[in-house]
């Protein structure tokens, strides 16, 4: 879909305002059919620019839009993240596919504008993944078949107070370990850390922190995505679920401290089933 905004900028700054006002109303079916809060937002400055117009008609048609955008901008507003999410996405109620998990937190990563430390949830659908954030950045969604990676892993029980002093969790891109860590331990002095989630494509990668769900119930919930990337044949292998990696993580994962003996030992065992 193009960008009727821009096209109207364009015809306002050749000082063609009556084009730029058509422009302006094109763009403002466009961001209804889309929901589009940017695109509301900026159809209100727009409109805000054709309203000092000499030509008399054009200010009072463009105080129309103004009023329009500018009833979408208060109910696009007054939204969630969340149900601004589901309107953008088209997600309906009934999609099979769809999850909600809630509580993560960005530790890291890279390629994509997502700050560690923002809060969001990440939403599963018929069209792929979606990563809400709950305040700062844009509205990610990543379509099942540019996933790379796709791994939940529990880093066990952490002692109150933290106690991250940096270094990876055998995940690729974790370079950023002294961030990751002073997030971690500020999440750790209130709750306990249960689950880490990466989530990587070509172009990037995300390491999110979860304190709601333990790394089992997690993957049942989260369970659409498993079968999906299954279905993708070959490409699925990419997936970095096999045994062999997700020993080496967990030995990783006991070596710095983040598993307790015991809970390695289970995991291990279960992993070491797959090879057998």
């Amino acid at each position: 879909m193009p960008d009727r905004i821009e096209e109207a900028r364009e015809f306002l700054a050749r000082g063609d305002a009556k084009q730029a006002l058509k422009g302006l109303g094109r763009a403002y079916y466009d961001v209804q059919k889309t929901r589009d809060f940017g695109g509301v937002r900026r159809g209100v400055l727009l409109a805000q620019e054709l309203a000092k117009a000499k030509d008399p008609r054009i200010r009072r048609k463009a105080d129309e839009y103004l009023r329009w955008f500018g009833l979408l901008e208060e109910s696009y507003s007054s939204m969630t993240p969340l149900q601004s999410a589901y309107e953008r996405l088209a997600i309906q109620d009934d999609d099979p596919d769809l999850r909600v998990v809630r509580g993560c937190t960005v530790l890291g990563g890279y390629g994509f504008a997502l700050a560690a430390g923002t809060g969001c949830v990440l939403v599963t659908f018929r069209g792929g993944i979606a990563v809400v954030p709950l305040y700062g950045s844009d509205l990610l969604t990543i379509d099942y078949d540019d996933v790379a990676t796709f791994e939940i892993v529990g880093p066990g029980r952490v002692k109150s107070g933290g106690g991250f002093v940096g270094g990876g969790f055998g995940l690729v891109g974790a370079a950023e370990g002294l961030i990751v860590a002073s997030v971690l331990n500020a999440l750790t002095t209130r709750t306990s850390v249960t689950t880490i989630i990466h989530l990587a494509t070509a172009e990037g990668e995300i390491i999110f922190h979860n304190g709601d769900e333990a790394p089992a119930a997690l993957r049942i919930t989260l369970s659409p995505i498993a079968g999906r990337l299954a279905g993708r044949g070959a490409s699925a292998s990419r997936v970095a679920s096999d045994p062999v990696t997700r020993l080496k993580q967990l030995k990783e994962l006991r070596d710095e401290g983040l598993l307790t003996p015991e809970e390695f030992e289970a995991a291990r065992a279960r992993v070491a089933g797959e090879l057998s």
